[in-house]
């Protein structure tokens, strides 16, 4: 059952940190349930973002991202023959992982699954941030900052277990473009890095508002990571629960069907 708490408001607003220019569009910076109010009408309100259950992220030819509420995530990876490459996920009690070197999902713990975990629960892909209350999490603005002349509101996200990551709204738009916190790219690499996510190319997809390329780079050096384009984004697929646990299996049969979904979409267009 999820838990319901009220959020942790702390405004710190430094004046020095304005620019009465980026802030024209108000008299003075904004509360936290202006802000998610207004990031929730960028998104397409809350009613719309309230059916939004699940989402399949065809991010290549050969790997899918999928994610169910409240706590289901499941990432297929394969190679140029169709045969399984990678595969991880989590029904919300186990969390696995299977490489082409295993013959079944194997049950893991420790980071990974604490990993695997949040993923559902971060904001711009499933839940928005007005939602974070709902499953346990604080969410507090801590005033405005200018990151490569644009303004944001930044707003601290503390998750139930405690983990911080930091979201900038983006001042104008009101949709979340960067993302902050310390951790390891990958579960168990061991090597923990200020990291930041960055958001950008949104599109609507079915009524729905979607980042269609995610960077992730190191803070501190500036090199890229990871950097991805979706493919295509189908909110609300079909995906039963029995998909995401230990005992089911991935196949690319899977990736194939929402190329097949991607392909009529664009035909349609």
């Amino acid at each position: 059952m999820l838990r319901r708490h009220s959020f942790s408001v702390a405004v710190i607003v430094s004046t020095a940190s304005l620019n009465p220019g980026q802030f024209a569009h108000a008299q003075q910076p904004l509360a936290l349930a202006q802000v998610l109010d207004r990031n929730a009408s960028a998104m397409e309100g809350r009613a719309r973002l309230d059916s939004l259950r699940s989402v399949v992220i065809l991010r290549t030819r050969t790997s899918l991202f999928s994610l169910k509420l409240p706590h289901f995530v499941l990432v297929e990876s394969s190679d140029s023959t169709g045969s399984l490459a990678y595969a991880e996920g989590s029904n919300g009690r186990q969390a696995w992982e299977q490489t082409r070197r295993d013959s079944i999902r194997r049950v893991v713990t420790g980071r990974p699954e604490i990993a695997l975990r949040r993923v559902v629960q971060w904001p711009s892909t499933l839940l928005p941030l007005y939602r974070m209350a709902e499953y346990g999490h604080t969410l507090e603005l801590e005033g405005t900052e200018t990151i490569d002349g644009v303004a944001y509101y930044r707003c601290r996200l503390t998750l139930s277990d405690g983990f911080q990551r930091w979201y900038f709204v983006n001042a104008e738009s009101f949709r979340i473009e960067r993302a902050r916190d310390t951790r390891e790219l990958h579960a168990n690499d061991g090597n923990t890095r200020e990291m930041e996510t960055l958001f950008s190319d949104y599109r609507e997809v079915d009524g729905y508002w979607f980042p269609f390329t995610v960077v992730e780079r190191d803070l501190r050096t500036g090199e890229r990571l990871l950097g991805r384009t979706m493919l295509a984004i189908f909110p609300n697929a079909e995906v039963p629960d029995s998909l995401f646990g230990p005992a089911a299996g991935s196949t690319f049969a899977r990736v194939e069907v929402f190329h097949v979904l991607a392909d009529r979409s664009r035909r349609a267009r």
